[in-house]
């Protein structure tokens, strides 16, 4: 079939090149970079990385190792979102560019709850629940999206299967 990938424009003379950065690299890398902190989150290395152990974390902070593990699986789930998307985008199915953006919202709203939560838990509850990081993260990918959304729709022909 007809494909996109070999040219810089299509019709009317659309750049291409955001398509072929999220089904070359850029989509394999947002899912091996969401698994790989998936895996490392259940297990506690980010506690080690910050200089804590993670058994003492979880000694003092017991909540956490159930938040931590489902937070982990969580990212693993949405790595494979990733990849699931990449071949939806690559297919030029009509569903690809909205998967795409599902994926990044949910994977920042994962983040932003998760830290919300775990930081009102590891503070005894006097942490704030949404700090200037959480508010930074949402507005990036507001704004991310919309962009997303933007180009798509203007290449909305291409996705027809």
């Amino acid at each position: 079939g007809w494909s996109p990938q070999g040219s810089e424009s299509v019709e009317g003379g659309l750049p291409m090149k955001w398509y072929r950065f999220l089904v070359g690299p850029g989509l394999w890398i947002a899912g091996a970079v969401t698994l790989i902190l998936g895996i490392l989150t259940m297990v506690g290395i980010p506690y080690l990385i910050q200089g804590y152990a993670p058994g003492t974390i979880y000694d003092n902070f017991p909540p956490l190792v159930v938040m931590d593990f489902a937070y982990g699986l969580i990212l693993l789930a949405l790595a494979a979102m990733f990849i699931v998307a990449r071949f939806r985008l690559a297919d030029f199915r009509k569903s690809g560019p909205r998967l795409v953006c599902i994926a990044y919202v949910l994977v920042i709203l994962a983040s932003v709850i998760y830290s919300a939560a775990s930081g009102r838990v590891a503070s005894g509850g006097t942490a704030p629940l949404i700090t200037l990081t959480e508010i930074s993260s949402i507005l990036g990918m507001i704004a991310g999206v919309t962009l997303n959304v933007i180009y798509f729709s203007k290449r909305k022909h291409l996705f027809f299967r």
